[in-house]
């Protein structure tokens, strides 16, 4: 489940070297996707009545920060984008890169997103959640914003590197970052996430809690 949608799952090992082999990685990762024929081609044209935002920075403010953001809109579009600076290569400087995707969830799964989201247990979560109990270079800030009926209001979760491992983390936190993975996996066709190892369920599942 290490797939370069997910700033979450990037090795705890991570230095200027591995970040120019992953970078080298990620964009074969992304030309296979376009070679077996899947649809990840930019659609500014698509029209989106947001109901939910949801980025992940990793490496905030440095050389090496890359950010992953997704939006689901109302009719199931889900519009993403992993964004990096490609390091420095001979006299080519570091540049600046974006990646944009769509992707689409079905109506039922709408619904399901939008009861998850509006869990007893969710809205009860704080603005701020610390999960990582031992801080580390490559723990991921994920925000979620929800948008739904003209409010708005977020939710920032520190999220670990072995996140799939932390027993303590609560069941409305772990819900919320595998509800990140699979709408990730949806609006990025070439990657994949299987959180079943991880006590991820299915949105349906995680909707009736």
């Amino acid at each position: 489940m290490r797939d370069k949608f997910s700033s979450v799952y990037h090795s705890a090992a991570a230095c200027d070297l591995i970040s120019v082999v992953k970078s080298i990685l990620v964009a074969l990762l992304f030309l296979n996707g376009v070679g077996v024929g899947q649809s990840i081609s930019p659609r500014s044209d698509v029209q989106c009545d947001p109901i939910l935002k949801i980025e992940s920075t990793l490496y905030a403010g440095t050389k090496d920060e890359t950010v992953d953001s997704l939006t689901l809109c109302q009719d199931g579009t889900v519009k993403s984008y992993h964004s990096f600076t490609t390091p420095a290569f001979g006299s080519t400087p570091p540049e600046f890169t974006k990646w944009d995707y769509t992707g689409q969830i079905e109506k039922g799964e709408v619904s399901d997103v939008k009861k998850l989201v509006n869990r007893d247990d969710i809205l009860g979560l704080p603005e701020h959640l610390n999960l990582a109990t031992k801080p580390t270079r490559v723990d991921s800030t994920i925000r979620f914003v929800f948008l739904e009926k003209g409010s708005k209001r977020s939710i920032t979760l520190i999220v670990p590197y072995a996140w799939c491992d932390e027993q303590q983390i609560p069941k409305p936190a772990r819900d919320l970052i595998c509800l990140f993975g699979n709408l990730g996996q949806r609006g990025q066709p070439a990657t994949t996430f299987d959180g079943s190892s991880c006590g991820c369920r299915s949105l349906h599942e995680m909707a009736s809690n």
